[in-house]
């Protein structure tokens, strides 16, 4: 019975397919790789791929074994070497002004810039949801998407009594306890205009949990329905559903966090211009209070420009973000609230009985460099028939930071704006180049990278780096800038098949 249903579905999909009705991309590509940055110095790559792209309607699943070895295996390591990724795994669905997109896709933000701030460069994939409104004047987009969910990591918090003093140990330090990652999600919202060659846009990001350490209520679900289907600004929703004396009121403890910003694009006769800036905190002190506590300014921002010439494409970039600006926050009694702008609530995870740190770029939502950095871009790319080119020089300069520590070692509530304010700093340089050729249903493609970093960061704990109140609110460690210089290296050499049917 089962066999006569498949081969009916077969005949129903080639007979689709012959008319022109439906159309199925099948592709694979394979790539070795050899680099300094990851866990194995030479590895493996290989990915394959099935989409379809209609009129209407299209589908992508892309799925990969990388055996970077920097996450486990499938199973764990008796099925074998390599992580096996689902790179994407969804459906989009376009008419007229709207589109509409589910599944697990890549995210990026309305600005296009290697620094864009509310959505990282990278394009991570992550659950989502997205409805998208467009036409010659305005643009509208909501998007909800999953940060963690139903997880098997734990963070170390600290434990206290009845009255949220920290229990001490014989030695007087805190005592921790390892409690389980909550559910995360975000919704991003984005406003703009078209006037001309310039677009001008407003955002915001609404970042919620349903933790519950006895300070924060239980909430749920991990998808908010509300925050998703109005189309106010997320702040606004959350503050008229936690207003007081009201019966729709949510539970006082409820927390979100939210950051906002604006961004504008302009582009005319091969020249560009754009710039973002996104705030999570604003001093308004320095001009209505000088003289009492001045709060730190908690934002981002980023900058750039091109040129096309006959020589190629031609780009500056620039960008940077004060400490704090994606982290969480704890005070008083609470615990780490775990509302940080990143995938993850922590900066390691549990692989193979140990705790792996986590690369800090792949866990940001936002700015890819996250806090307590100054990044610097020069890039050129360019196109020689069915050969492209790009090639890229970065210099960034970061100091102590961490997307899941409240306020790092610093007591609660830090007073004044910090930015790269320490004596020592991560210095980083790399030149970066990467090529593609298309030949028939075959692409052919080779990257590479070259650099040197100084005073590396590294994870440390609070405690080791003589954390005073801070250490209290939980035990996860911190990237501080280290004593160690490396060298930067990185090679990949790989092709792909595309079979169009």
């Amino acid at each position: 019975m089962r066999a006569s249903r498949m081969a009916l579905i077969i005949s129903l999909v080639v007979a689709l397919s012959s008319r022109g009705a439906f159309a199925l991309d099948l592709g694979v590509s394979v790539a070795g790789s050899a680099s300094t940055e990851t866990e194995h110095a030479l590895y493996p790559e290989i990915d394959f791929r099935a989409s379809h792209e209609g009129a209407d309607f299209g589908f992508r699943w892309d799925i990969s074994m990388d055996g970077s070895g920097e996450y486990g295996s499938l199973f764990g390591s008796q099925f074998g070497y390599g992580t096996v990724l689902i790179k994407e795994g969804g459906v989009n669905w376009k008419g007229g002004n709207i589109s509409l997109d589910l599944g697990k896709l890549p995210i990026r933000d309305e600005v296009d810039s290697p620094y864009s701030l509310a959505l990282s460069s990278l394009g991570n994939s992550a659950l989502t949801a997205s409805f998208r409104y467009e036409d010659d004047r305005f643009f509208f987009s909501d998007r909800w998407f999953a940060l963690n969910y139903d997880s098997n990591q734990t963070f170390k918090v600290a434990v206290t009594d009845s009255a949220g003093t920290a229990v001490l140990d014989a030695g007087g330090n805190p005592t921790y306890k390892d409690q389980a990652w909550p559910d995360r999600s975000a919704v991003l919202k984005s406003y703009g205009f078209k006037l001309g060659e310039l677009r001008l846009g407003f955002q915001d990001v609404i970042i919620y949990t349903n933790l519950d350490y006895g300070t924060a209520s239980q909430r749920g679900p991990l998808f908010d329905l509300e925050y998703f289907i109005d189309p106010a600004p997320g702040f606004l929703v959350q503050y008229a559903e936690t207003s007081l004396d009201a019966p729709w009121k949510k539970a006082s403890a409820i927390n979100d966090n939210s950051l906002m910003g604006f961004f504008g694009a302009w582009s005319r006769d091969g020249l560009t211009a754009d710039a973002q800036f996104i705030v999570d905190d604003f001093n308004m002190n320095r001009f209505l209070h000088p003289s009492s506590y001045q709060n730190p300014d908690k934002l981002a921002w980023t900058v750039g420009a091109s040129a096309k010439t006959e020589y190629g494409t031609f780009r500056l970039d620039q960008a940077g973000a004060t400490r704090y600006v994606f982290g969480s926050s704890g005070y008083g009694g609470e615990d780490n609230l775990a509302y940080g702008y990143t995938y993850y609530p922590d900066t390691e995870f549990l692989l193979g009985g140990t705790m792996r740190a986590m690369n800090p770029e792949d866990n940001y939502v936002g700015y890819l460099h996250g806090e307590n950095n100054l990044s610097f871009m020069g890039s050129w790319d360019d196109r020689f028939g069915e050969l492209s080119a790009t090639a890229s020089l970065e210099l960034t300069v970061s100091g102590s930071k961490s997307p899941a520590n409240p306020w790092l070692t610093d007591t609660s509530f830090p007073s004044g704006t910090k930015l790269l304010d320490e004596s020592v700093l991560e210095k980083k340089l790399v030149l970066s180049a990467a090529a593609e050729c298309i030949w028939r249903d075959f692409r052919f493609f080779a990257s590479g990278k070259v650099g040197y970093v100084w005073n590396r960061l590294k994870l440390t704990t609070a405690e080791a780096w003589g954390g005073v109140d801070n250490e209290l609110e939980n035990g996860i460690a911190i990237y501080k800038p280290s004593d160690e210089n490396a060298l930067i290296g990185a090679i990949t050499l790989g092709g792909s098949w595309a079979l169009k049917y």
